[in-house]
């Protein structure tokens, strides 16, 4: 696998598709299930990306970086209410986010960045990869499968993006 990728050769596997419950809602998710190789290396490249990136990201975010999660953001929600820092709590969820993400948007901001091409050509390899679904492979024109170890680095990415680019109301 590591040779394939110093050549630019490696091959993404499709993504299997499932769909799971969103808890309180007859609407259901979908899941991109890697195969176990091609999760380690997701995994390992998200690390290298984090380590690149971690100075970019807000202290108000959570999702996906390394030793946070969804208990810090509550503990911290929590340390803030009771503090009587703020009077009100907004919580919004971005319908398909990760299946809307733009490829050359997302490539072009890695781009900017690292300047490895081999890092590069293998992002570009999971945002393209093919996605099974019912016995059938659909291309994959835009947006990273939720489930993959780095999908949600590079829609951490994308938000940062969209933060610095003007477009917010932080």
């Amino acid at each position: 696998m590591l040779q394939s990728i110093h050549r630019q050769g490696y091959r993404a596997p499709n993504i299997r598709r499932v769909y799971i419950p969103k808890p309180g809602k007859t609407e259901k998710r979908p899941l991109g299930v890697p195969t176990v190789a091609d999760r380690a290396l997701q995994r390992s490249t998200a690390e290298v990306l984090s380590a690149i990136y971690e100075q970019d990201f807000l202290p108000c975010s959570f999702g996906g970086r390394p030793k946070l999660s969804a208990h810090h953001a509550l503990a911290t929600l929590n340390e803030v209410i009771a503090g009587g820092m703020i009077s009100w709590v907004l919580e919004a969820d971005l319908k398909n986010f990760f299946g809307s993400l733009d490829h050359d948007w997302v490539l072009r901001f890695v781009e900017h960045r690292v300047g490895d091409p081999r890092l590069i050509s293998l992002i570009r390899r999971w945002l393209k990869a093919g996605v099974l679904e019912d016995g059938a492979v659909h291309p994959s024109e835009q947006g990273t499968p939720q489930g993959g170890s780095i999908s949600v680095l590079l829609s951490n990415l994308s938000f940062i993006t969209f933060s610095t680019s003007g477009s917010n109301a932080w």
